[in-house]
């Protein structure tokens, strides 16, 4: 589990004095710990480029929230996002929805 998920584990179980001391004890003496804790590294953060205008770049991504879909597209420089409701994710709908949002603010 790691250092920090044992010892909040153990939080939500029990406590007793020197805890955390010795749950640092274990953990860094287990092999199979030890052995396992490089592939589990954080990838670093990937910035990206600034778009010099709005609308230049941007992402999106389809979504579902309480049993419905969703489309959303924000925009790399200003942050705005376009959120739409999708009765149907079909490749046909999402191109009609994207088309809709680009025809208010420009094709990227």
């Amino acid at each position: 589990m790691g250092m920090v998920k044992a010892k909040n584990r153990a939080k939500e179980v029990m406590f007793w004095s020197s805890m955390n001391s010795q749950i640092e004890d274990v953990v860094s003496n287990c092999s199979a710990c030890t052995e396992h804790q490089s592939s589990n590294s954080k990838e670093p953060m990937i910035a990206h480029k600034l778009p010099d205008r709005p609308w230049q770049n941007v992402t999106t991504d389809l979504f579902e929230l309480d049993n419905e879909h969703y489309l959303i597209v924000v925009d790399y420089y200003s942050r705005y996002f376009e959120l739409e409701r999708m009765s149907t994710t079909t490749s046909s709908a999402v191109i009609n929805k994207m088309k809709a949002i680009f025809t208010r603010h420009g094709t990227p």
